[in-house]
């Protein structure tokens, strides 16, 4: 999982290049065997019919009521084939070959540590497991985030100041004052406003100078 799958190993190369250095290392993983069959099933449309299955497994029906009921206003049947497994190494094998095979990228999460799959290779640092309480991994994480960020840039600080005068303590100087561009705005819609400021300065789109004057208007 490390090794082919994790993101953050070996990021200039890609699965595939990555799983050859990994069978390379590991040459029985090449001489993994998984026992397989077949089975006959019922299809509707050119799919396996999981109604009718399910239908059948209930029932105590010998062969040919069982070949009447899978005829019955269908297609036919069809050879399925399954792979079994056995205990939890295999299931394990089965799992991280599955996930090579669709390409799955994983990561992990910058406060649990544990391993999930990504959407997208950059889509996020942490995961959405519980954390604490109800919230999420994902949630703290964000926080944490940017509180850090925060504490190591004098821009946010200021803006962090600005904005707990102005929002949270209910107190908008420019709400009533004719000559602000920020005249008559709700200070949710004033919210909305500092945040995506605040956004596009730590995107690099704008100065801090540039965010500290728009967003006392």
């Amino acid at each position: 999982m490390n090794f082919c799958l994790d993101v953050d190993n070996l990021p200039d190369y890609t699965i595939s290049e990555k799983f050859i250095g990994f069978a390379t290392a590991f040459p029985e993983y090449g001489q993994f065997v998984f026992k397989t069959s077949l089975a006959v099933s019922p299809t509707y449309k050119g799919k396996l019919d999981f109604d009718k299955v399910r239908y059948i497994n209930k029932k105590e029906a010998d062969t040919k009521e069982l070949l009447r009921l899978i005829h019955t206003d269908h297609e036919g049947v069809s050879l399925a084939s399954y792979t079994i497994i056995e205990n939890l190494h295999e299931m394990l094998f089965f799992e991280f070959t599955e996930m090579l095979k669709q390409g799955l990228h994983v990561k992990k999460c910058g406060l649990c540590g544990r391993y999930f799959i990504l959407q997208s290779k950059h889509e996020t640092e942490f995961c959405d497991r519980i954390y604490r309480g109800k919230r999420t991994c994902k949630q703290f994480g964000a926080k944490k985030t940017f509180n850090e960020r925060v504490a190591a840039d004098p821009v946010l600080q200021e803006y962090q100041r600005i904005y707990k005068r102005y929002f949270a303590r209910g107190s908008m100087p420019f709400e009533n004052h004719p000559n602000s561009k920020f005249y008559g705005l709700s200070r949710k819609e004033w919210s909305k406003i500092a945040n995506e400021l605040r956004q596009k300065y730590c995107a690099g789109e704008i100065t801090g100078e540039a965010l500290i004057d728009d967003v006392q208007g």
